[in-house]
């Protein structure tokens, strides 16, 4: 095979490569604007914005090898100039997006989007001015992508916070081996040295890694959203327990309410015993003192039921000057004596104890069906 027709087959694999790699960015750009219109991370917008310049600058390349003998000296100059902002744009929206993802917080200000744009068009009368061959642009232009990649990578991966996002930094510091690969063997050729032989079929590797860079951001995408949904999921699944909670717990005195008795039965289905407890004329309390001392008496009696029963009873407040002990494993004798201890310490309470009595009574239980019947007995 002469070296025409080598020559000839080497630009058509590098233009089907090409054509590979626009179509396969083309589908990222699609898919992160799908992203980027149903939801408001900032990141997705970066990432947008780097895949629609990575895509613009393989397009770049596409018309120069498609059509370089059309092409006038100026013309293809502003093609890898053009080539080389978008390609270094590229890189620098990836890592903004990453940061962002990671911290949601907006690096680029329009202020900063400025910058960029004027350091854009110094780069252009730069080139063209001083009149760089174009392979001097192009190893220029893997010299600055792939220092953007490594040292952007390293940088990030000291941040603790980026933790869950090892792999895609992995991705970025093998992109940033390979344009820096590129830019160490092109400067041999600067200088005259040929062309190493695999370099002309470097574009399908190329290719792959960049599937795998876009693989790997729509991956920490779905991982941060899956992570988000379930702390989301574990913060609503605690509120839903403590509005629970506070539904079956009287407010005036933090006991339970009887709405909680089937719960508390569910996890005491053996035999128990079961304490009633009133507060006698609670009506004339009201009534001669005031809604305020009432409430108080309810509150001291609250108060002492903690003290003398412990977590493990059910201390229910049931109506108005109504309370329900239920204290699974205890016979009746050792109930007995806790009850007269609640008694003496109503008792000692010189506010409380002139107006205030108390009427106690005790049953017992072998099923939860029979505590249940007696339940509603008290209630009718």
């Amino acid at each position: 095979m002469n070296e025409a027709t080598t020559t000839g087959i080497n630009i058509i694999l590098n233009q089907w490569s090409l054509t590979i790699q626009v179509a396969i960015l083309s589908v990222f750009v699609v898919i992160f604007f799908a992203l980027k219109l149903n939801s408001h991370r900032r990141a997705i917008s970066s990432w947008f914005m780097a895949w629609l310049f990575n895509a613009i600058a393989l397009i770049m390349v596409f018309f120069v090898l498609m059509g370089s003998e059309y092409y006038s000296e100026l013309s293809l100059r502003i093609f890898y100039n053009c080539y080389a902002l978008a390609k270094s744009g590229f890189a620098v929206m990836l890592f903004v997006g990453l940061y962002q993802l990671q911290q949601e917080r907006n690096l680029l200000t329009p202020f900063r989007h400025k910058i960029l744009v004027s350091l854009a068009l110094l780069f252009i009368c730069f080139t063209i001015l001083m009149e760089l061959e174009l392979l001097t642009i192009q190893i220029i232009v893997y010299s600055v992508v792939g220092s953007l990649f490594f040292v952007g990578s390293l940088l990030l991966l000291k941040l603790f916070w980026l933790k869950d996002a090892k792999v895609i930094l992995f991705v970025f510091l093998t992109e940033g081996f390979v344009f820096l690969h590129h830019a160490i063997i092109l400067l041999p050729v600067s200088w005259g040295e040929p062309l190493p032989h695999y370099m002309t079929h470097i574009s399908f590797f190329d290719a792959i890694l960049e599937l795998i860079v876009g693989i790997s951001c729509l991956y920490v995408i779905a991982n941060q959203v899956c992570n988000e949904i379930s702390e989301r999921n574990s913060i609503l699944s605690k509120s839903q327990s403590t509005l629970r909670k506070l539904v079956n717990i009287d407010p005036l005195t933090g006991l339970w309410h009887r709405r909680y008795f089937e719960t508390f039965l569910k996890q005491h289905n053996s035999g128990a015993s079961v304490v009633y407890l009133s507060i006698d004329q609670l009506s004339e309390i009201n009534d001669e003192w005031g809604f305020t001392v009432g409430d108080l008496c309810i509150k001291e009696m609250s108060r002492v039921m903690k003290v003398v029963f412990t977590e493990e009873d059910g201390l229910f407040r049931i109506k108005g000057n109504s309370f329900l002990i239920i204290t699974p494993g205890l016979d009746k004798n050792i109930i007995k004596r806790s009850i007269q201890r609640l008694k003496n310490k109503v008792a000692a309470n010189p506010m409380c104890a002139p107006i205030m009595s108390l009427t106690t009574s005790i049953t017992t239980y072998q099923q939860k069906t029979e505590l249940q019947e007696q339940l509603l007995n008290k209630k009718q």
